[in-house]
């Protein structure tokens, strides 16, 4: 991606070079032939930058595309890291839960043991006592009975006594054997969780290391965006100091033609009387009728003319400033193929026709007037004038069409004063 970028600026490079050594054009020309080629060069100049910034354009959107993207995998990791955070969390709630009960269990064992300790401690007391008791202990017991049942009550209580303590030290070794199971269980459970918890700390830290790797491409696109929008702009300030330089040219195109028209017709020297012969020259070298007729359309105070007949509806209008549309379009069902007129009489300045793309005006037609103003009619689909012809207000100077820049058979017509565009509402009040 960088690499494309970079290799953007060295193409833009070498076409803004070239536009900078067309300021090198000299203020007057030899010929109108070396003005023409000036125009030429620039022209192709103005067509290798339009081609450059729609490349431009589309480098851009793809940028814009694949940030999008990008963004959308971002969100998706910061929600898979947050329901690891909470699953961590759910871990050390669990882990902690788990210690409590570990920990009471412990201090119960304890207790269990220490009464266990002492149970058994009087248990052994009382083996003691009657081993040292002996035989005697049990011949005095017998005679000192008062009767049989009484002597059977005694040896039943010393044996209930002696079954007591045994009974109560095997239900404390019972419970005792309950919780050490319990706690081996939950030892058990809590090496299951920390074992869980240290799993989802090492996918958290994998996700975070994913994240960053994420927003550095992030960062890395958004700075291409902004380098190719600053390509873009540049492309943009270079085409309308191209417009300039082709609008200088265009005056002086119009001024060395109108120095050659004035000199041509300069009365010439009438031939000597004596001189045999009668040389009358009639040179009718009119090129500019190559279209023939004119139509006539609706004029308006400005003294121009509507530049299609039949065809008044404007679709896109003039809007200030900027990269906004400069100029009117006129369109309308069946409007393909229509003739379209000029405006005003005048100087056809540019008649282009070398291909349909034409800087994206397509094939179009630029009238310079005598007040100053060039009107300029773009898409056509075909044009009847050549550079240099001088037509009449309603002549035919070509054909609506689609060429070019364009989405739909219309006529963009634009009004031009001192090499700007400038609102066309000027001479034809279409709102």
């Amino acid at each position: 991606m960088e690499r494309k970028v970079r290799k953007g600026r060295k193409i833009l490079a070498a076409l803004l070079a070239g536009c900078v050594l067309a300021w090198g054009i000299p203020a007057s020309a030899d010929s109108l032939s070396e003005l023409e080629g000036q125009q030429d060069a620039l022209r192709q100049q103005q067509e290798e930058l339009e081609e450059k910034s729609q490349q431009l354009n589309e480098e851009l959107e793809r940028l814009k595309n694949d940030e999008a993207q990008q963004q959308e995998y971002y969100n998706s990791l910061e929600e898979q890291s947050q329901v690891v955070m909470d699953q961590i969390d759910n871990a050390n709630e669990r882990l902690d839960q788990l210690d409590g009960e570990i920990s009471t269990l412990q201090e119960d064992l304890a207790g269990s043991q220490a009464e266990l300790d002492a149970d058994f401690e009087t248990l052994k007391e009382r083996i003691r006592a009657l081993y040292k008791l002996g035989q005697a202990g049990t011949l005095e017991i017998i005679l000192n009975s008062e009767s049989l049942p009484d002597l059977a009550q005694k040896t039943e209580i010393l044996s209930a006594v002696t079954r007591h303590d045994t009974q109560l030290m095997d239900e404390i070794r019972e419970q005792m054997d309950a919780m050490a199971e319990r706690k081996e269980q939950l030892e058990s459970d809590r090496k299951e969780a920390d074992e869980l918890k240290k799993t989802l700390e090492q996918k958290q830290a994998e996700l975070t290391q994913l994240q960053e790797e994420s927003q550095r491409v992030l960062e890395e696109l958004g700075q291409s965006q902004e380098d190719v929008n600053q390509q873009i702009a540049d492309a943009d300030q270079q085409k309308e100091e191209l417009i300039q330089q082709l609008s200088e040219l265009q005056k002086q195109w119009l001024a060395e033609k109108e120095a050659q028209e004035a000199a041509e017709s300069e009365p010439e020297p009438e031939p000597d009387s004596s001189s045999s012969g009668s040389g009358t020259s009639s040179g009718s070298g009119d090129s500019g009728e190559s279209s023939g007729g004119t139509i006539s359309s609706p004029s308006y105070s400005s003294g121009y003319v509507w530049p299609v007949p039949g065809f008044t509806k404007v679709g896109d209008g003039w809007y200030e400033g900027g990269r906004d549309h400069k100029g009117i379009d006129i369109i309308g069902a069946g409007i393909y193929g229509q003739p379209i007129v000029a405006a005003q009489s005048g100087q056809v300045i540019t008649a282009y026709t070398a291909d349909e793309w034409g800087y994206g005006w397509g094939y179009h037609v630029m009238i310079g007037h005598d007040d100053g103003y060039a009107t300029q009619y773009a898409h056509m689909s075909r044009v009847v004038v050549s550079t240099g012809d001088y037509v009449e207000q309603g002549q035919i100077i070509g054909y609506v069409g689609n060429t070019g820049d364009s989405y739909g058979a219309h006529l963009h017509f634009e009004l031009w004063e001192n090499g700007e565009r400038i609102n066309p509402e000027i001479v034809l009040p279409y709102r």
